[in-house]
C-alpha cells in the first residue's frame, strides 16, 4: 500500500521528508496551518506500529493542537522504540490510513500482463519475474521482508520499475538486494536469473557456503558479497564466470581461494579481505587484467607465487597482516623477484607477516609506486639503493625488520617522499645528507638502530623525527663509547 505516494520502507521515509519540508507532490498532508477539516489547526494524529502493522488515525478538526506519536511495538518491521513527534508527520487530520505488512502477491502477475508487458513474447523476463516474487513471497513468509525493504513493492507496477531491479533487452540484468535483513543462506533462486550482470548480495548476514551452481550465471560481470558469513571454500564454480571483472566479499568467513580462480582473465578488481582465507595458489598469475587486489586480515601462509609476476595490470596489491581488523596474515619465505614486472603499480602493503630474505633490487622498476609498506617482517640484508627509483614514492616504511648496512643516500632522489620510517631495524652508518634533499618530508624516524655521526640539520628540525636508541648518534662513527 502506498503512503503519500511513496511506498515500503520509502513511505516512511517520505512522511518525515513531508512534514519537515512540506515537499511538492506529498499527497494528503496539510502543507498550511489551515489544512481541509483541520478547523484552522492540525488534527491530532497518533501513529501506531503495532504487531505486524502500522495504523495511522486522525483525531477530528476539534481545533486542538496535533500531537502525533509512533509508538514501535514488536513485529512492525521498525526498530522498537522509535518515537517521531507531531510536527515531523504533517497530517492534515482527516480520515484513517493503514499501513500492513506485505502480503504474498500471486504469480500470474508475471504472465497476465500485469507486470510484463507483452508477456507472450517476453518469456525470459516472465521466467525471470516469477524468480523475483517467489524470493519476495519467500522472504514475506518469514518474516524479512518489513516496511522498511524495497522489495516488498515488488508487484507493484511494471516489473522495470521495481526497485533495485534493472531490466534491459528483455532481461533483469541487475539485482541489488544489499541490507535486505536476510539472516539465512544464499537464496539459490537467484541463480535461476540467467541474465544477470550485476548481482549485489552484501550486508545480509547470510551464512553457510556459497553454492558452486553461482558459475551458471555465465554473463555475470560483477558479484558484491561484502558483510555476510559465507563459510567454506569459494567455490570452483567461481571459474566459470569467464566475464567477472569485479568479485567483492570482504568481511566474511571463507577459508580458501580455488585454483578456478586463474579462469578469470577479464577480472579487474579481487577484494577478499577480512575472511580465514589459509593461502594464495599459483593460479592466480591468470588474473591478468586485475588491477585492485586485497587480501589483508586473512589467515594467509605459505609463500607468495612468483606468479605474481603476470599481473602487469595491478595498480593496488593489499598483502598485510591487517591486526587492527583482527587479521592473521602470517606469509613466509622471500618477496618474489617477479614483483618488479608490476610496473603499474601504486599501492604495495606486505607489513606485518613473516617475510625473509633480502628486498629484492627489481622492487626498484616499481617507478609509479607512491606507497610502499614492508615493516614489521623478518627481511634481512641492505636496503638496495634501487630503491631510489621509486621516484613516485610518497610514504616508505621499512621498519620492524632484521636490516642491516647504511641508509643508502639514494634514498635522497625521492622528492615527493612525505615520511620515511626505517626504525627498529639493525642500520649503521651515518644519516646521509642527501636527505636534506627530501624537501616534501614530513615524519621520519630510524630509532632503534645503530647510526652514528652527526644528524643533518633539515631533518633533525622536522616537526616529528625520532632517532631515540640510536646510543651512537651524534659521535664520530669511529669513536669508542
Amino acid at each position: 500500500m502506498r503512503l503519500l505516494g511513496c511506498s515500503g520502507w520509502r513511505g516512511l521515509l517520505c512522511v518525515v521528508v513531508c512534514g519537515v519540508l512540506l515537499v511538492m507532490g506529498c499527497s494528503g498532508g496539510g502543507g498550511s496551518s489551515e489544512g481541509e477539516g483541520g478547523g484552522g489547526s492540525s488534527g491530532g494524529e497518533e501513529v501506531v506500529v503495532g504487531e505486524g502493522e502500522v495504523v495511522v488515525e486522525s483525531g477530528g478538526g476539534d481545533g486542538s493542537a496535533g500531537g502525533e506519536e509512533v509508538v514501535v511495538g514488536e513485529g512492525g518491521g521498525v526498530q522498537s522504540g522509535v518515537v517521531v513527534s507531531s510536527s515531523v508527520l504533517g497530517f492534515d487530520g482527516s480520515g484513517v490510513l493503514e499501513l500492513r505488512r506485505p502480503e504474498l502477491v500471486d504469480l500470474s502477475g508475471c504472465s497476465d500482463g500485469s507486470w510484463v508487458d507483452d508477456p507472450g513474447v517476453r518469456s525470459g523476463l516472465v521466467g525471470d519475474c516469477e524468480v523475483l516474487v517467489g524470493l519476495r513471497n519467500g522472504w514475506v513468509s518469514d518474516g524479512v521482508v518489513g516496511i522498511f525493504s524495497a522489495v516488498a513493492d515488488w508487484g507493484e507496477g511494471s516489473l522495470s520499475e521495481w526497485p533495485d531491479v534493472v531490466v534491459e533487452n528483455g532481461r533483469v540484468v541487475e539485482l541489488s538486494l544489499s541490507g535486505i535483513g536476510s539472516s539465512e543462506v544464499f537464496p539459490v533462486g537467484v541463480l535461476g536469473l540467467s541474465g544477470l550482470r550485476v548481482l549485489d548480495l552484501s550486508g545480509n548476514g547470510l551464512s553457510g557456503p556459497l553454492p558452486d551452481g553461482i558459475g551458471g550465471l555465465s554473463g555475470l560481470r560483477e558479484l558484491y558479497l561484502n558483510d555476510n558469513s559465507f563459510s567454506g571454500p569459494i567455490p570452483g564454480g567461481i571459474g566459470d564466470l569467464e566475464e567477472l571483472r569485479v568479485f567483492e566479499a570482504n568481511w566474511n568467513d571463507f577459508s580458501e581461494i580455488p585454483v578456478e580462480i586463474g579462469n578469470l582473465s577479464k577480472l579487474e578488481v579481487l577484494y577478499l579481505s577480512i575472511n580465514k582465507i589459509s593461502g594464495i595458489p599459483e593460479e592466480v598469475g591468470g588474473l591478468v587484467s586485475l588491477v585492485r587486489w586485497g587480501l589483508e586480515a586473512n589467515e594467509l601462509e605459505g609463500e607468495i607465487p612468483a606468479s605474481i609476476g603476470n599481473l602487469v595490470n595491478l595498480e593496488y596489491l593489499n598483502l598485510a597482516d591487517g591486526s587492527y581488523l583482527t587479521g592473521d596474515n602470517d606469509l613466509t619465505g622471500p618477496i618474489p623477484a617477479e614483483i618488479g614486472n608490476l610496473t603499474k603499480l601504486k599501492r604495495l602493503d606486505l607489513s606485518e607477516n613473516r617475510l625473509s630474505g633480502s628486498i629484492p633490487a627489481e622492487i626498484g622498476q616499481l617507478a609509479r609506486l607512491e606507497f610502499l609498506n614492508l615493516s614489521d617482517n623478518e627481511l634481512s640484508g641492505s636496503i638496495p639503493s634501487e630503491i631510489g627509483n621509486l621516484v613516485s614514492a610518497m610514504e616508505l616504511y621499512l621498519g620492524g625488520n632484521r636490516l642491516t648496512g647504511s641508509i643508502p643516500p639514494d634514498l635522497g632522489n625521492l622528492s615527493n617522499l612525505v615520511q620515511l620510517g626505517l626504525s627498529n631495524n639493525e642500520l649503521t652508518g651515518v644519516i646521509p645528507s642527501e636527505l636534506e634533499n627530501l624537501g616534501n618530508l614530513e615524519r621520519f624516524s630510524v630509532r632503534i638502530n645503530d647510526l652514528c655521526g652527526e644528524v643533518p640539520e633539515k631533518l633533525y628540525r622536522l616537526d616529528y623525527y625520532r632517532d631515540k636508541d640510536n646510543p651512537r648518534l651524534g659521535f664520530a662513527c669511529d669513536e669508542v663509547e
